[in-house]
């Protein structure tokens, strides 16, 4: 059964998949199978089936698409064959083209084009608050009125709030391995390595005083943060201070931000082999002394 309704004049039209469609004055005639339009040039020459219109030229632009819901002034307007979307709002959709989108809110994806997949709650456009998505697919973005994105799903599943990126599985996933993720000063999240074919210039590291380093007991300032718990650790500023730049980590701005801890096992390391050193030549020195003590106590005995 296809329903029409719009055109310049009053105007109705039905069929079902049979039956070719008898249009009255005016109608933007359509012999899809299980279709509904209403409003001008709805669906204007969609020839698919199971399609739903209601507005001034909803899914105008519409050949074979197949299963869509468009409800809104312009919404779906540009979708030519894709199938299976659902966009409601002024607007909604009116650049896309891609698959299985659902948008919903005043102009929610409206500047989306090939993305497939998508989810948006909403007045975000698909590139608004420094989220592009125009061409992505698998996102979840929940947008309050005016676009502006509050949170979101990635393509791996991982949700982000207020740029924060919260990962059940990477809490829920442990593993023996030691910690490889570094934080950058963008927010970006990297795999930290080791292997020697991530690096260049090796060279043996420099003599490092660690009496420049002062061992501390604090509580966190941080928000969220239990204020009550010690913390042990150093002052990132002091080291920075000292000269030791390369344990320091710094913001975008150039500004002191925290202490690489794990870079500190080489400086350890190398004050051990050192203190090991010594020790081991202190007891061949020992050793030899005890020799000549034992040898003029044996010439010394009558």
């Amino acid at each position: 059964m296809t329903t029409v309704i719009g055109g310049s004049a009053p105007s109705i039209t039905f069929s079902d998949s049979t039956t070719q469609s008898t249009a009255f004055t005016g109608l933007n005639q359509s012999a899809s199978p299980f279709t509904t339009s209403l409003g001008y040039q709805a669906l204007n020459s969609n020839s698919g089936a199971n399609n739903t219109a209601v507005g001034y030229q909803s899914g105008y632009s519409g050949t074979t698409a197949t299963a869509n819901t468009f409800v809104g002034y312009l919404a779906g307007y540009t979708n030519t064959t894709s199938n299976y979307n659902t966009f409601i709002g002024i607007q909604a959709g009116q650049l896309t083209t891609g698959a299985n989108n659902t948008f919903v809110g005043n102009t929610a994806g409206y500047a989306v084009t090939t993305g497939a997949n998508n989810v948006i709650f909403g007045g975000y456009s698909g590139n608004q608050g420094g989220l592009d998505i125009r061409t992505s697919s698998n996102y979840i973005v929940l947008s309050d009125g005016a676009g502006n994105p509050k949170g979101y799903f990635d393509t791996s599943g991982n949700f982000f709030v207020g740029g924060v990126i919260y990962s059940a599985g990477t809490y829920s996933n442990t593993t023996a391995s030691s910690a490889n993720v570094y934080v950058r000063s963008d927010g970006a999240l990297l795999r930290s390595t080791s292997a020697l074919k991530y690096k260049t210039n090796v060279r043996d590291l420099p003599t490092i005083d660690i009496t420049k380093f002062r061992p501390v007991v604090y509580n966190s300032n941080c928000e969220g943060d239990d204020k009550t718990v010690d913390h042990f650790g150093f002052i990132a500023d002091e080291v920075d201070q000292a000269g030791y730049k390369q344990l320091v980590s710094y913001g975008a701005q150039g500004e002191v931000e925290g202490f690489q801890y794990e870079r500190m096992t080489a400086v350890l390391t190398q004050q051990v082999q050192s203190l090991l050193a010594t020790v081991n030549a202190q007891a061949t020195t020992i050793a030899t002394i005890q020799a000549q003590i034992t040898a003029l106590q044996a010439q010394a005995k009558p």
